[in-house]
């Protein structure tokens, strides 16, 4: 058995979609968490995991902004200016982009350094630029407003990864924030692109934790993505059909999940490869996968 399996079965948004798109990466994934300090594939695989494409960074460093902006309101302190939020960003991501280059820091590389994509320098600018768009943006929103007039007692979560229980699963979820006023439960999930309507998903989840957990009803419950670029609010359809077709699906997902790890090889690379090639290029096991090792 190359994997030992939790004590109970587990479910996480990230597994099944690694699933989905390959399942030796998610091997790869596994045994690089397990075996990294004994094997030096392993400890390879370990250090590629952690790479982040650029989109990923630039949404990373938006999500951690307005998780630290929520979290110093939530305590009562006064914000930062919007320019020195942005300055100190700015500087944040130079550092981090430098180090990537140079193959340093701790935040780990940038996959277009790791596999020496040749980015041009407006695309770089481009995404300075969302991350500036979206700040201003939040800074100045209605939304923020709000969010400014509650008290501590309305806080639930602000940029956290939970754990609940679906009938024996341990589920994950990441909720960015949560409260609740006015006996109404509002989950919102901050997006950094145009694409709010695939969030329901994800807000279906996290609208089953606050069901699970905080003993929401579903009419109490509303959970909605915001783009930070437009403005534009999706909410997510929640009721109790909703509610149990995500209780239904976590617990098959979970099945398969278990099921497929349980007949993982000892030797992840023995494992086919994906059907498309696309997928390999967008993979940050590409150079294990390929005989670079």
């Amino acid at each position: 058995m190359s994997v030992e399996l939790a004590d109970r079965p587990l479910w996480s948004r990230s597994q099944v979609d690694m699933l989905k798109e390959c399942s030796r990466k998610l091997a790869l994934h596994m045994k690089a968490t397990r075996d990294a300090s004994v094997d030096p594939v392993y400890g390879q695989a370990a250090a590629l995991k952690k790479l982040k494409n650029r989109h990923l960074w630039t949404g990373s460093f938006i999500h951690e902004a307005v998780g630290e902006l929520l979290k110093t309101l939530r305590q009562g302190n006064a914000l930062p200016s919007t320019e020195g939020l942005i300055e100190n960003l700015k500087d944040k991501m130079r550092v981090q982009y430098k180090a990537s280059r140079e193959g340093q820091g701790a935040e780990g590389r940038l996959r277009e350094h790791e596999y020496e994509m040749k980015i041009a320098p407006e695309v770089w600018r481009g995404h300075w630029d969302t991350v500036e768009k979206s700040l201003r943006w939040f800074t100045q929103s209605n939304w923020l407003k709000r969010l400014s007039g509650l008290g501590p007692e309305c806080w639930k979560v602000v940029d956290e990864l939970l754990e609940f229980d679906v009938n024996g699963i341990k589920a994950y979820v990441k909720i960015d924030c949560a409260i609740e006023t006015e006996g109404k439960f509002f989950l919102i999930d901050w997006k950094t692109s145009n694409s709010i309507t695939e969030a329901e998903p994800s807000l279906l989840v996290a609208a089953l934790y606050a069901h699970e957990v905080w003993g929401a009803e579903p009419e109490q419950i509303n959970a909605c993505a915001v783009s930070m670029l437009t403005g534009q609010t999706f909410h997510a359809t929640v009721n109790e059909d909703a509610l149990i077709n995500t209780h239904l699906k976590i617990e098959e997902e979970s099945t398969l999940l278990e099921e497929t790890k349980r007949n993982f090889p000892s030797d992840p690379f023995s494992l086919p490869f994906p059907n498309s090639s696309l997928t390999c290029q967008r993979c940050n096991f590409q150079k294990l996968c390929h005989g670079l090792r």
